[in-house]
Formats: structure tokens, C-alpha cells, sequence
């Protein structure tokens, strides 16, 4: 089953180049991203919000998009979506375990390494 969450994006352009945002959540401040284009900054926020939200225990309460809007008049405000359970499939990494076998006169040769500069 898919875990959708969906908060207030706040995308800003006023401090950067001309057509680059800065994309903020009102109700997740860890969450802050940007993008060279609104069409990237949008995806960037849906990737942003999934990975600071994937592992939460309690999700905050999300701010009615009419108080953000208010909040911000001279900004794009709108709501974004983002899909937890594949945010947290994209951030596990596996951990793999790998045994290595050296020959006889190598494991001599590292041990008498370990032993001038890990001494005990």
C-alpha cells in the first residue's frame, strides 16, 4: 500500500536568478529545495518532503493552503504530494558483507603492519 502525503509548498523566486525557486514547507522546515525551473523545483520539493518525512513517527498537521497564500502574496503556494513509501525504497542502502581471504604471507605481512601502527 502506498503512503501519500501531501503539505503547503511555498515557491519563492524573489532572492534568485530569474526562473530559479526556492521551494519551502510551512509545516516541515527541514524540507527545503530548490530548482533551475518551476518544473524542477516541483519535483525536487516532492523528493525533499518524501525523504525528511519517510521515517517520521508522526507526521506534523498541515497548514490550510488559504493561511499560506495569505502568508506569502507574493508567491506561487501550492500543495504537493509525495509518495513515502518510495522515498524510503530510494534511501535504503544495503549493507553487504563481504569476507575476504588473503594468502598465508600476506596475512603475516599484515600483521606485522597492524602491529607498527596499531600497536596495543
Amino acid at each position: 500500500m502506498t503512503k501519500l502525503v501531501t503539505y503547503v509548498a511555498i515557491l519563492d523566486d524573489s532572492e534568485n536568478l530569474p526562473g530559479e525557486y526556492t521551494v519551502t514547507f510551512p509545516d516541515v522546515p527541514a524540507a527545503i529545495t530548490d530548482g533551475a525551473n518551476l518544473t524542477e523545483a516541483l519535483y525536487n520539493a516532492e523528493q525533499a518532503l518524501g525523504l525528511v518525512l519517510f521515517d517520521e513517527e508522526s507526521l506534523p498537521a498541515a497548514t490550510p493552503i488559504f493561511e499560506v497564500k495569505a502568508d506569502n502574496p507574493n508567491k506561487i503556494v501550492t500543495y504537493v504530494v509525495a509518495d513515502l513509501d518510495k522515498a524510503a525504497e530510494e534511501s535504503f542502502v544495503p549493507l553487504v558483507k563481504k569476507i575476504l581471504r588473503f594468502p598465508p604471507i600476506w596475512r603475516v605481512k599484515l600483521n606485522e603492519l597492524a602491529s607498527i601502527f596499531l600497536p596495543l
